[in-house]
């Protein structure tokens, strides 16, 4: 794939959803392969659990994230403490155990802006390659753009 961005469809219609081969092997205690920032992951959500997200991970346990406030917030999530007219922090610290993970789309996304980071026993595996539609064909590259890098320290 060629840069496009986002790299997964953004369209509503449940008609036009991206076909994806999902990597599972990168979710077990056992594996070689890590998980690590920039990758496209599928997982559980955090406050539906019968619900599947896809979003990118930008930050990985030990690493401060600079959080974006939405109205949103879930309550229970590390950001639902904050209210509307409150100041959140400069930066999160995750934990160990988790990770922070934003959709493509930026603030049109409820990711972990929203809910807050996640445990990685959620994550169900990593999104590799786009099969269908065809326009979108080929492996899904693990970045993380400049704007959001800007929200990280390591």
């Amino acid at each position: 794939m060629s840069g496009s961005w986002p790299v997964l469809n953004p369209d509503k219609n449940l008609l036009k959803k991206d076909l994806v081969i999902l990597n599972k092997l990168v979710t077990g205690g056992n594996s070689k392969t890590k998980l690590k920032r920039g990758d496209v992951v599928t997982f559980r959500s955090p406050t539906n659990p019968g619900d599947v997200l896809v979003k990118r991970i930008v930050g990985m346990p030990g690493d401060l994230v600079k959080p974006i406030k939405h109205d949103s917030a879930a309550s229970g999530s590390a950001l639902a403490h904050f209210h509307k007219d409150q100041v959140l922090p400069e930066f999160l610290q995750i934990p160990p155990g988790h990770c922070w993970v934003e959709g493509d789309e930026g603030f049109h996304s409820i990711d972990s802006n929203t809910f807050g980071y996640i445990p990685l026993g959620l994550v169900i595996g990593k999104a590799s390659f786009v099969v269908y539609p065809l326009s979108n064909f080929g492996s899904i590259k693990s970045f993380i753009p400049d704007w959001k890098l800007s929200r990280i320290s390591r």
